[in-house]
């Protein structure tokens, strides 16, 4: 029997390996091709990605780690992210040069990264946060199928 919390972790981790894959593709694009269609395509991917792992985080797994002293911080995180989301999907729309609005993103995104890892998901192992595994999947699954950009 594996340790509780272990089942989250290994779903929050896909998820940030999905998200790891888009940055990967994005970043292997030449500079000039960031305004094409296919750049804009995978950045918008990026973004329902990230708005999606954003989301079940904060519905679901913060407020299943009362015990974490850091959630505010992480909160924090997560709302500077989705506004940084926001401003790279305005740009994307308006047909405006988008690289510094992913810059952004990008820094922010490896922020989060780096504190949930440091100072929230600690705070998983051993918690008893399994049962909210199968809703974090479900939600996962309905904001993602509310994006239709896979």
């Amino acid at each position: 029997m594996s340790q509780p919390g272990l089942r989250v972790l290994q779903a929050l981790h896909e998820d940030w390996q999905a998200v790891a894959s888009l940055v990967s593709c994005i970043g292997a694009m030449h500079p000039e091709s960031l305004q094409g269609e296919d750049a804009a395509t995978l950045v918008a991917r990026l973004c329902a990605r990230l708005y999606v792992l954003s989301h079940v985080e904060t519905e679901l797994l913060y407020p299943s780690l009362a015990q974490c002293p850091g959630l505010c911080s992480g909160l924090a995180l997560h709302e500077h992210m989705v506004t940084n989301l926001q401003a790279l999907l305005d740009a994307v729309v308006d047909q405006e040069e988008f690289g510094g609005p992913l810059r952004a993103l990008l820094d922010r995104v490896h922020s989060l990264r780096r504190f949930e890892d440091l100072e929230v998901y600690p705070f998983c192992v051993g918690a008893d946060i399994d049962s909210i595994g199968e809703q974090m999947a479900h939600r996962r699954h309905q904001l993602l199928e509310s994006f239709n950009t896979e």
